[in-house]
């Protein structure tokens, strides 16, 4: 069976996406005129996640990479992201990979229980980066944890046909149908945990975020996103024991204080706090702030999650 998924990608891409240089044969003539990417085509193409890079019409030997947020891209696919503390582990129940910033060598190895099967180590010519706090990967990776060949470009979207050997909701074999986003979105605090079948407790407002969003993650993860123009504050909960903050930096502060009996890590630089982890009980939980604020206010919030 063949799955699309096409809006939720094609408007991570849109907004967010960023071309990286990648096995460079000859130099650009470096200009005032920016260069045109080639592939601009209103036919379905096989996506191999690289761009050539043109000049007047020219081409200048110069190869760009597609990069993608990860999080983001991985959830609207649906995997899990979580970390172990030196990569960013993605999951989608049938093939998982774990990801280094800075390593351009990745892999591919099969969740199935009872299966075997892993890829040999392949390069897709750039390295995982991080930049304001979120990690970009190539998104040909994505390409090939789905199943090489399901990316298909088109119209100045890519998407992604999910091959498997699934034949529920009275399917045949090749029949297409719309995966269903695994974020979705609720009005109120207690859709959001009947959802995922356990409580939630987290601040009714921030102060200094005006905007408020409810979420949940495959039924099993449930978010709240408090956001203002210019920054945004993630509070997340999930039975288990990961971090599941989705922070991917190194930073060089790392403290633990106790919180409400808890030992929370925080995570920052200088004076400003960017994320922090701890358990209780059978569940994870994290804070994590795109920008970064002081510890006494990430420190309010946390006492305030439960």
């Amino acid at each position: 069976m063949k799955k699309f998924i096409v809006p939720v990608l094609s408007m991570i891409l849109v907004g967010t996406t960023a071309f990286t240089a990648c096995a460079a044969e000859t130099e650009a003539m470096v200009t005032n005129e920016t260069p045109l990417i080639s592939q601009q085509t209103t036919e379905a193409t096989a996506f191999d996640g690289v761009y050539s890079i043109y000049k007047d019409g020219k081409d200048t030997n110069v190869k760009a990479c597609l990069m993608t947020p990860l999080r983001a891209t991985a959830e609207a696919l649906g995997f899990t992201v979580t970390w172990n503390g030196k990569a960013a582990v993605l999951d989608n129940g049938e093939m998982h990979t774990e990801i280094t910033v800075g390593e351009d060598e990745y892999f591919a190895v099969t969740s199935i229980e009872g299966a075997v099967g892993m890829t040999a180590p392949f390069s897709l010519g750039q390295a995982p980066y991080i930049s304001n706090g979120t990690m970009y990967v190539p998104v040909k990776l994505f390409d090939v944890l789905c199943g090489n060949g399901s990316a298909v470009s088109e119209n100045n979207k890519i998407d992604f046909k999910i091959s498997t050997n699934n034949k529920e909701n009275n399917g045949a074999e090749g029949e297409t149908t719309q995966v269903p986003n695994p974020i979705v979105e609720y009005k109120t605090l207690e859709e959001a945990q009947k959802a995922v079948g356990f409580d939630f407790k987290a601040p009714e407002e921030v102060t200094g975020f005006e905007n408020k969003n409810i979420s949940v993650i495959s039924n099993e993860l449930i978010q709240i996103i408090y956001s203002n123009d210019n920054n945004e504050v993630c509070v997340r909960k999930v039975k288990g024991s990961d971090d599941i903050s989705g922070d991917y930096n190194v930073y060089k502060n790392l403290k633990t204080e106790k919180i409400n009996g808890c030992d929370v890590t925080l995570r920052g630089e200088n004076d400003k706090i960017g994320s922090a982890v701890w358990t209780k009980g059978d569940y994870a939980y994290s804070v994590s702030i795109s920008y970064g604020v002081s510890e006494s206010e990430i420190m309010k919030v946390v006492e305030s999650v439960e």
